[in-house]
């Protein structure tokens, strides 16, 4: 009897634990907006990446939006050797945001700042390669970065 009473409390606490529901909680909100069009100022490549990645998880329903998005690159020397030979550089990406409501012109700005640093090596093939993937890996951060904030920003709407 108190077997029978062990497994049946174990099987419902694993069927209840096991049913949650959870799902992320931008992806559910972020969809009733439609970010209608995305302008960039500034760098272009990296406008034309981050544009392309905000497109993609915007529904085609919901409150229309325009986004304005100024970006700045900086390229800088993080850390130098004793022979004054550059070790490390820094880059640094900043966008200014604006977000336009297109139903009542409301609009909210934020900035997102992003960094990262990468070995200076002797080819300087080598040293493109390693600032371009930096670059994307800081990108993909800024995207999903402003994808919250628009969230977060919208939400107090």
């Amino acid at each position: 009897m108190k077997s029978t009473k062990k497994v049946l409390s174990i099987l419902s606490i694993l069927f209840f634990t096991y049913s949650c529901n959870y799902k992320p909680l931008l992806l559910n909100d972020l969809s009733s907006y439609d970010i209608i069009e995305v302008k960039t100022t500034g760098e272009k490549r990296i406008g034309h990446k981050i544009k392309n990645q905000i497109k993609t998880s915007s529904s085609n329903q919901g409150t229309p939006l325009l986004l304005e998005m100024d970006i700045k690159k900086n390229k800088s020397i993080s850390e130098k050797n004793i022979k004054n030979k550059v070790t490390k550089y820094q880059i640094r990406l900043i966008v200014d945001v604006s977000i336009i409501n297109l139903e009542n012109s409301d609009r909210k700005k934020f900035s997102v700042v992003k960094s990262g640093e990468y070995a200076s090596k002797s080819r300087h093939s080598t040293n493109l390669q390693n600032e371009k993937n930096l670059i994307n890996i800081l990108i993909n951060d800024l995207s999903s970065e402003i994808l919250k904030e628009i969230f977060l920003q919208l939400s107090d709407i």
